[in-house]
């Protein structure tokens, strides 16, 4: 998941469509948002602030900041690269992917990635590298609403059953992201939420953390049903977690 890292410095667990004032519509009112494991406060994430207008000790981090083999950390201000994170040995900075970004090729980064994140860390007291700045991971990944204890799955409609305008329930397919030794995530998918309007349906889809140790092949999608209080009619299905419309895979 990650495209560079301290991987020559040390072993690392990999950190597994715009500002919140110009999120979708869809998405819930949220205190935290996420991108994979990295948590970002809805007020920074709305305030956007651009890298070049960072002073202090969050310019420093950006400024002093380099690769495992030695080379500077260069973003481009340009880019759109705005903080996301700060904490006192960290700093996490993102952009929002254009929409060729978004469709087109990648070798790494989950499916739906519209952000692309890049984390600053203090490194002390490695036997082969000297104390300061580095990159600790540089990713890319979809924002999310933070479900706290659950993770985020990828979530589609099943294609096999497509929801018509009378139907009462959605069936659906739901993917773990976390490593789960390629096996679905039978009986740990919880409905966080449904809110049910005249012009839309969201659904919250969480996934309850595999508390076993496992290996990390690409897992099968878990089949999901959601009851609906009312026939779906016209009314669009929406990712609560994502802020976007469901679709068929």
């Amino acid at each position: 998941m990650t495209m560079k890292s301290l991987l020559g410095i040390l072993a690392l667990t990999a950190l597994a469509t715009t500002g919140c004032a110009q999120l979708s519509a869809g998405f819930d009112d949220a205190g935290t948002y996420q991108c994979l494991e990295h948590r970002i406060d809805a007020d920074v994430l709305a305030a956007e602030t651009p890298i070049g207008d960072l002073t202090g000790d969050a310019a420093t981090m950006l400024a002093e900041a380099k690769w495992d083999d030695g080379s500077a950390l260069v973003l481009e201000e340009d880019a759109g690269w705005y903080l996301a994170a700060q904490g006192d040995e960290s700093i996490l900075v993102m952009r929002t992917l254009s929409a060729e970004e978004i469709s087109g090729p990648r070798d790494f980064g989950l499916p739906g990635s519209n952000r692309e994140v890049v984390l600053v860390q203090w490194l002390e007291g490695a036997p082969n590298a000297a104390d300061g700045w580095y990159v600790w991971a540089n990713s890319y990944c979809p924002l999310t609403i933070d479900l706290g204890g659950l993770e985020v799955p990828i979530v589609a409609l099943d294609p096999a059953h497509k929801p018509s305008s009378d139907a009462t329930d959605l069936q659906l397919l739901v993917t773990e992201v976390a490593c789960n030794s390629g096996q679905p995530a039978d009986g740990r998918v919880k409905l966080v939420s449904l809110v049910e309007t005249e012009d839309s349906v969201t659904v919250t889809i969480g996934v309850k953390p595999n508390s076993g140790t496992a290996t990390c092949p690409s897992n099968p999608a878990t089949p999901f049903t959601v009851e609906l209080a009312d026939p779906l009619g016209d009314r669009t299905i929406i990712d609560g977690t994502r802020g976007e419309p469901l679709a068929a895979p």
